[in-house]
């Protein structure tokens, strides 16, 4: 009997090639979508949109598969939106994408489906990520993919144990380049979209946040200027300070408690090590008081650096960088690799 597996679209090229793929290697395909947001927030720039939903369906129809949608808008907006907004109340800069694949595109988005009656063995999305089972460590494992320019194993740095058992990356073992040939072979045209963008862009979003007028401080000099409210705010931002002055000057620091947004030199953004919680053991189970060296990515676009890590609490864990590192930034997932494999990941403190 045909295993079923669960075909997560966004209506790009990406997710399509994996659905194309299940297909080929004798897996009986479901596709579905999750609509994310109404029709009147710009959803033009987040997967998940009105014009999303339609190209999933369409391929659907191409490839002679079962087609649902499923809106999650709701569910989206109190998960991730109000946690999005709620970071940047605090001075922080978070990174939803992270947050939405674990809590709703690997947890909400598959329960609410069996819910319904839908019965499938995995659910496959199109990551370029790879996951297997390491007998040694008795652990479902993720690791990097072929196509290391597209690696998206970042974004999926907080799905527990479970979830990975359940998932099937079939990209993993692909470049982005065998994707398009792929595609454009089996005559499939489809829109490239920005890969792991759940999420719109825009500071939009943040327009009617109650956000208060405060100051704007120079370390080592006091108070420069006067803010509009520290949402508008991230560190290392260095364009649309308000503020003149002799030298180029960057975001180092957001105090929300005392509602201060503190500027300094491009020197003064680098740090030698960080807190980071929330951990999520992934490839690998540590313990309190272990210690060991990784590559870590403190964003999706910052390359692999070395460092040294020590777990203090089961969910906490200092980081020291072997080369100091700039705009490390509180609320930014940060992802720890050994070798190939992910070891965990976590929230910049």
């Amino acid at each position: 009997m045909k295993k079923r597996v669960l075909a997560a679209l966004s209506g790009g090229m990406d997710s399509a090639a994996a659905a194309v793929l299940l297909k080929e290697q004798g897996f009986e395909v479901l596709g579905a979508i999750m609509k994310l947001w109404n029709d009147s927030t710009g959803e033009k720039h987040s997967c998940g949109s009105p014009n999303d939903v339609e190209d999933a369906e369409n391929l659907a129809k191409k490839l002679g598969i079962e087609f649902i949608s499923l809106d999650l808008s709701k569910e989206f907006a109190d998960e991730i939106y109000k946690y999005f907004i709620d970071e940047y109340l605090k001075g922080r800069t978070p990174n939803p994408c992270v947050r939405c694949n674990a809590r709703v595109k690997f947890g909400l988005f598959v329960k609410k489906l069996e819910s319904f009656g839908l019965n499938f063995d995995y659910i496959a999305t199109g990551h370029y990520a790879y996951s297997c089972f390491d007998e040694d460590k008795q652990r479902f494992c993720l690791k990097l993919s072929k196509d290391q320019k597209k690696d998206q194993t970042y974004f999926l740095s907080q799905l527990s144990q479970e979830q990975i058992s359940k998932t099937i990356f079939p990209l993993g073992k692909l470049t982005k380049t065998e994707v398009k040939r792929m595609l454009a072979f089996k005559n499939i045209k489809l829109f490239e979209k920005r890969e792991s963008q759940d999420f719109k862009a825009g500071k939009f979003l943040l327009n009617g946040i109650n956000s208060k007028p405060g100051d704007i401080l120079l370390l080592g000099v006091g108070k420069l200027g006067t803010h509009k409210g520290i949402c508008g705010y991230t560190i290392g931002q260095r364009k649309g300070l308000g503020v003149s002055y002799s030298k180029p000057l960057y975001v180092v620091k957001i105090i929300p408690e005392l509602n201060q947004i503190v500027l300094g030199e491009e020197k003064d953004l680098f740090k030698k090590e960080c807190y980071i919680s929330h951990i999520n053991f992934v490839s690998f189970l540590f313990k309190p008081g272990d210690e060991f060296t990784g590559e870590i990515k403190i964003r999706a676009v910052h390359p692999r650096t070395e460092c040294f890590v020590k777990i203090l609490y089961e969910d906490k864990a200092l980081v020291t960088f072997k080369v100091p590192q700039k705009s490390v930034t509180p609320g930014q997932a940060a992802v720890i690799y050994i070798g190939d494999y992910l070891a965990l990941g976590g929230i910049i403190d």
